[in-house]
């Protein structure tokens, strides 16, 4: 985490991370170092279901439990949440507005699972990414745990669980 910190400070670059409550429970010193550097932590759900599959109490708990856990490590509770795999309707956009939260979607997508080209050679995640990114856009880097990650990617490119 320090390793992307650094990276983001030394362009200047303050990103908001959408993380799930099972990663805050397993790395909450990365959540402290996140919020620390100023950059947001919100929430990504507690543990990662369809919400379209949860009863509004249901999403309503998942949110309130991951926003539990942020709060618990940064002082600060999440206003804004991404579903998972994008996946809602109107019950659980709803829901999240009936508690105080904002739901976002990303605009750019970049489809870099372990299995695509992207990741059959590392270096080209950056050309994936710059390629889609501008200033304003909201991106939806998924990058390997570091156990998966391919032999040399750099910190820029990786994540631990659902960062």
């Amino acid at each position: 985490t320090q390793q992307l910190i650094d990276i983001l400070d030394r362009y200047q670059v303050k990103a908001t991370f959408f993380v799930v409550g099972q990663w805050v429970d397993k790395y909450p010193e990365s959540v402290k170092a996140l919020h620390d550097a100023g950059h947001e932590v919100m929430n990504h759900s507690n543990t990662h279901p369809h919400f379209p599959q949860q009863s509004v109490e249901e999403v309503i708990a998942e949110l309130n439990a991951c926003n539990d856990k942020v709060e618990k490590v940064t002082g600060v509770r999440p206003t804004l949440v991404r579903f998972p795999y994008g996946d809602y309707d109107d019950a659980s956009v709803n829901a999240a507005r009936s508690i105080g939260m904002e739901p976002i979607q990303w605009d750019v997508e970049h489809l870099e699972t372990v299995e695509s080209p992207c990741w059959a050679r590392a270096f080209k995640l950056h050309r994936c990414f710059l390629r889609r990114w501008k200033q304003g856009k909201t991106s939806l880097p998924h990058m390997p745990r570091r156990e998966e990650a391919p032999e040399g990617t750099s910190p820029f490119m990786m994540r631990s669980a659902s960062l």
